[in-house]
């Protein structure tokens, strides 16, 4: 596994035919994954063939090259000979750039996102960019309808895992839904569970952990199958209310479920702190989107632990 971009470098010049890497953790403890160089070179071409010109643009890496965006976007930039720029990852990337930076390509996590987004001076320098990525997570509607604003062409939220090698569909602001590169086949089953096929997993369905409605030939992402509640008999998407009330509570929570005697499961939020929490009027906004056995039925005050670079939540499961 690599602690620096320069022990990536050194492998890919020998003859190394595998490369070992992190996953991000989210779901539990980060594991190791072998990658091979075979399968990368097919992601990399599955990614020049979906997004105009990026293989001949100028590449800024501000994402820990260790974890899958950075390691394939230097995987890229290698491949195709491209200059890049690649510094320490930080919550606000564009604060490394003066405003007008030359680069044109970008990979950053929702968290850097967020925080682009809040400085007016920060978004004018993303959008010098002529492609941006943006993966690691699900982004939220409201964050969807401000890069929609921004009016930028080449903006592609990405969906993938460290088992495909990077992402394998792509949602381009203003599109709502993501649809699979070329070379990618999707299957959903009844419980609206996505599978993919690829030479990517040799040509075999790999059955994912995710939720999607399909549509329009690709599907909406609606969460994790590990963060579907049963409350009352109906399924509801942790992820989903996280979204819905994401704007109203600044500190870090998550949404998870407790088992209940009759509900099946309660939905609880735990967050890191509870006084400052309008549990009311939390409730009020998610009723009115998803029912009443959707309302939280608890809080739990506890510390909430983020991954410093792509601002996921580990969560815990509640006895």
């Amino acid at each position: 596994m690599y602690t620096t971009y320069q022990d990536f470098l050194k492998d890919w010049r020998n003859p190394n035919h595998t490369f070992v890497i992190a996953t991000s953790g989210s779901t539990g403890e980060s594991k190791q994954m072998v990658l091979t160089r075979e399968k990368m070179n097919i992601s990399v071409g599955f990614t020049a063939s979906a997004i105009p010109n990026i293989n001949e643009q100028t590449v800024f890496c501000c994402l820990p090259t260790n974890r899958m965006g950075g390691f394939m976007q230097l995987v890229r930039a290698v491949h195709w000979g491209q200059d890049a720029h690649i510094v320490p990852p930080k919550s606000n990337p564009m604060l490394s750039l003066p405003r007008d930076h030359a680069f044109e390509n970008i990979s950053i996590s929702p968290m850097q996102l967020a925080h682009i987004l809040q400085d007016a001076l920060s978004r004018e320098k993303l959008l010098r960019f002529k492609t941006i990525l943006i993966g690691g997570a699900a982004i939220p509607e409201r964050w969807t309808e401000q890069l929609t604003l921004l009016g930028h062409k080449g903006i592609y939220v990405t969906y993938g895992m460290t088992e495909t090698y990077g992402h394998v569909a792509l949602c381009n602001i203003p599109e709502t839904y993501f649809f699979p590169i070329a070379g990618v086949q999707i299957q959903v089953n009844s419980d609206g569970q996505l599978s993919l096929c690829s030479k990517l997993s040799d040509d075999q369905w790999l059955i994912t952990q995710d939720i999607v409605e399909r549509q329009n030939n690709g599907f909406v992402f609606i969460g994790r199958s590990d963060y579907v509640l049963n409350s009352g008999g109906l399924k509801i998407s942790a992820e989903k209310i996280e979204q819905l009330i994401a704007e109203k509570i600044s500190i870090p929570f998550f949404i998870t479920g407790k088992k209940h005697e009759i509900l099946g499961e309660e939905i609880v939020l735990v967050v890191e702190e509870t006084k400052d929490i309008d549990l009311i009027g939390l409730n009020e906004s998610i009723i009115e989107v998803f029912g009443n056995y959707a309302a939280i039925k608890r809080m739990i005050q506890k510390e909430v632990q983020l991954d410093t670079i792509t601002g996921k939540v580990k969560r815990m499961k509640l006895d």
